[in-house]
């Protein structure tokens, strides 16, 4: 606009030129903000979910390996039984029909809890019967998971490098 206008208004300043754009810059970054706001989120949601996934095959591994050993009765050692009633926690629950529970809030809360070696209590049921319940808190738990998983000769590996 400042180029195009006549040469009697050739006393435009920069502040003129400024005032013409600093609506479309403003906009602009707003949008830029926006944008990294909405990247920061999702980043923080993948993390999160890589965090309960690592748990889960923590977890996963420490009780279901019946190949490891020569015995039949892996999950049931007395390091492994207590997460194996964790794990109970987490899957097997039912209702007094029972028809499966689901709820995914209260799996992440208790795996939250798990992760943190929370003071909070967490009620477990004995697989026999159910009749057996247990207020264990999980910072025991979480304490015998890394040996369990070291014991076991589970160690993470990576698959793929990428310092090439």
């Amino acid at each position: 606009m400042l180029l195009l206008s006549p040469p009697e208004a050739a006393h435009a300043s920069v502040h003129d030129a400024v005032a013409l754009v600093s609506g479309r810059l403003m906009t602009r970054l707003a949008q830029g903000v926006g944008y990294a706001d909405a990247l920061r989120t999702e980043l923080s949601k993948e993390q999160e979910n890589g965090r309960l996934l690592r748990l889960v095959l923590k977890l996963g591994l420490a009780t279901s390996r019946p190949s490891l050993p020569a015995n039949e009765s892996y999950g049931d050692h007395p390091d492994r039984y207590l997460l194996r009633l964790f794990q109970d926690l987490l899957y097997g629950s039912s209702d007094e029909e029972g028809r499966p529970l689901i709820s995914f809030a209260q799996a992440v809360h208790a795996l939250n809890k798990l992760d943190l070696g929370h003071d909070g209590r967490a009620l477990l049921t004995g697989r026999e019967d159910g009749a057996m319940v247990l207020a264990c808190p999980c910072c025991p738990l979480r304490r015998e998971l890394a040996p369990v998983l070291s014991a076991s000769g589970i160690r993470p590996q990576v698959l793929v490098s990428y310092h090439e």
